[in-house]
């Protein structure tokens, strides 16, 4: 269980995102990634996939990708109201 705040983003992906590579060998890694999230800020969930994907395409440029990419980002919207304990309990019954 995760608990997420208002404002938050939960960004999944596969490892085609990090082992991207361009023409030198070079990985696109996980601090390409935090980069990528970083400079979108407070952008939606769309925001940071397409930020994401751009940043991992223009590193990678046309070198071929030998791996597939999944990237899903979720993003908590600002002004969400938590969910009490006692109601989670229930709904999840």
């Amino acid at each position: 269980l995760i608990d997420l705040a208002p404002g938050d983003a939960l960004i999944l992906y596969s490892d085609g995102i990090t082992d991207a590579s361009n023409f030198t060998g070079e990985r696109f890694g996980r601090e390409r990634v935090r980069r990528a999230v970083a400079e979108i800020g407070e952008g939606s969930a769309n925001d940071i996939v397409n930020h994401l994907l751009w940043e991992m395409r223009r590193f990678g440029g046309l070198n071929r990708r030998p791996d597939d990419v999944t990237l899903v980002a979720v993003k908590v919207a600002p002004d969400a109201q938590p969910i009490p304990q006692d109601q989670l309990a229930e709904q999840s019954g």
